[in-house]
């Protein structure tokens, strides 16, 4: 250094002026550069600021500043405090470090306060800053660090709509799973995890939810304690863990339905989905106690036979049996009708009230036989009371009857059929005297009188086919050539589906009047029973020819005999 001051000197004097000023400038850069040298080898703080204080605008100024702002940082750093942190950005906030130490003291801000505001501050107030992506890092670990801290579902919520937030979305929302978990657990209702499947169908705790939920289903089936909350369980789960307990609860919650409802039905419904159950015996007692207590309330023979239809051995049984004999013998008593009677007694042969039922019964029918004053009814009571208490009137009142009926029928028939009855009757010689005046008479009969007798009698509608062919052939015999005599007969074999016969008698009715149309038309009746159609037409027709043309014309409507 000196040896080259030297040279300046020497430089200096040839050269003048001018070289004075170089001299000095030469020097002065000289002294500039040794100067740094020297801060540089001290190389601290005050050894770069000295050196700015003396040489402020030296080509090694710039240098000297980065370096003495750099010594000041890192003296802030290794302090590491918020004041430093100020105090630096307050002296050198124009300097290359300013970044760096606002984020340091917006960190150091953070660490102190533990709260988000400081990072959010700092992105408003840098939202270009150099270290933006570390603060929102920071920022989002801070809130990840609250919502563990808070451990809630709002929180997570709000977390996870924040749409910047990327590196622990994944452990929130494992954070919210689980604290929605606990939540449910907590409550304990079915309601919650129904809300928990839906939304985590396959989450890390859905076997165990599905536990959880199948035993909140089986608390409040036990607390309801109804089939219909049972039902509801074994719906969710037939293969369930409680279902076998559930299966009892269910029988025994019907069970006790059906105790306290004491009901026909719902014994009958507990039967019917329980017909071996656990309860059997009581039901089946409960329900015989209720069937015969409606029966006596009722008081009917249906209600106590449908009592004895369901418990043919019951308890009851004996009861049961008198009270029904006893209605069944009311309802005969007070409707005082035989076949109640014989209902009675064919029920109960040997019941408490057969002796009387019995007396009732022939009463009864003694009483109808006088009212009716027929030999029928008094026959009835001979053949069922054939020592009955009445048998002496009866049998009086009987022939009485018997002497009223053939007196109005006046006929042979039953004036010896009465004295065949009764050889010695009470009425034996008025019978026989009418017997003998009615045969003196018929003596004198005509064959014309005979047919009217004989249409007489079936007109009134009580004489039989025999009593009307009587007639008809004692006309006949009279005179074999009445055609009326011969018609009539014909009818009456024509009824009795004789066809042969008919038809022989309406022939030889016609041979004896030709001119009579009702012969053709009752022999072209025959025709169309035997199926001879073509005859039926012929007589038909002629018939009409004698103006008597109702036949054919109830023929030709069926299309016949056209």
């Amino acid at each position: 250094m000196k040896t080259a001051f030297k040279r300046i000197l020497t430089g200096v004097k040839k050269q003048g002026t001018i070289g004075l000023l170089i001299l000095v400038t030469v020097g002065l850069v000289g002294c500039a550069e040794s100067a740094f040298l020297k801060a540089k080898q001290r190389n601290t703080f005050q050894a770069y600021s000295e050196f700015l204080d003396k040489y402020s605008d030296s080509e090694f100024t710039e240098e000297a500043l980065t370096l003495r702002n750099k010594k000041a940082f890192d003296t802030v750093k290794q302090q590491d405090s918020l004041e430093a942190y100020k105090q630096f950005l307050a002296d050198y906030g124009d300097s290359e470090f300013a970044d760096e130490a606002t984020y340091r003291k917006t960190r150091r801000t953070f660490i102190l306060t533990n709260t988000i505001g400081a990072y959010d501050r700092y992105l408003e107030e840098y939202p270009t800053g150099k270290f933006i992506h570390k603060v929102k890092e920071l920022k989002e670990q801070a809130w990840f660090q609250q919502v563990k801290k808070e451990n809630t579902i709002e929180a997570c919520n709000e977390f996870l709509d924040d749409g910047n937030n990327e590196i622990y979305i994944d452990g929130v929302k494992r954070i919210r799973e689980q604290v929605f978990f606990e939540q449910i657990k907590r409550q304990n209702t079915i309601q919650g995890y129904n809300d928990y499947l839906i939304e985590y169908p396959e989450g890390k705790y859905t076997v165990r939810v599905n536990q959880l939920k199948e035993k909140a289903w089986f608390e409040h089936a036990r607390r309801q304690n109804s089939v219909e909350a049972f039902d509801d369980y074994l719906n969710q789960f037939p293969q369930g863990k409680f279902e076998p307990l559930v299966q009892k609860l269910r029988e025994r919650a019907m069970f006790n339905t059906a105790k306290n409802e004491n009901t026909l039905d719902e014994y009958n419904n507990y039967l019917k989905e329980y017909p071996k159950g656990s309860y059997l015996t009581q039901i089946m007692a409960s329900k015989e106690k209720l069937q015969y207590e409606k029966a006596e309330k009722l008081n009917t023979v249906q209600a106590y036979d449908e009592y004895l239809s369901n418990f043919p051995q019951g308890h009851y049984l004996k009861e049961a049996n008198m009270q029904r004999e006893s209605l069944v013998y009311n309802q005969a008593q007070k409707a005082n009708v035989v076949d109640f009677y014989d209902d009675y007694l064919k029920q109960y042969p040997a019941g408490s009230y057969a002796v009387e039922v019995k007396a009732l019964k022939e009463k009864r029918m003694f009483e109808k036989a006088r009212i009716s004053n027929r030999v029928e009814d008094y026959d009835s009571y001979i053949k069922v009371f054939p020592f009955g208490e009445y048998l002496p009137q009866v049998k009086k009142l009987r022939e009485k009857a018997w002497f009223d009926t053939i007196v109005a029928t006046n006929t042979t028939k039953d004036y010896k059929g009465y004295l065949d009855e009764f050889p010695n009757g009470k009425y034996r010689e008025s019978v026989q005297s009418l017997l003998d005046s009615l045969e003196d008479k018929s003596k004198q009969l005509t064959a014309k009188d005979w047919v009217e007798n004989g249409l007489a009698l079936k007109r009134g509608g009580e004489a039989s086919h025999e009593e009307l062919l009587s007639c008809f052939n004692k006309a006949i015999q009279i005179d074999p050539q009445y055609s009326r005599a011969f018609g009539n007969r014909g009818l009456i074999y024509f009824e009795l589906k004789q066809y042969d016969k008919a038809l022989r008698d309406f022939n030889q009715s016609i041979r004896l009047d030709t001119a009579n149309p009702k012969g053709y038309v009752y022999r072209g009746d025959v025709y169309m029973k035997i199926g001879k159609k073509d005859q039926m037409c012929i007589d038909y027709k002629k018939a009409c020819e004698l103006d008597v043309c109702s036949a054919l014309q109830i023929v030709q409507a069926d299309n016949l005999c056209l």
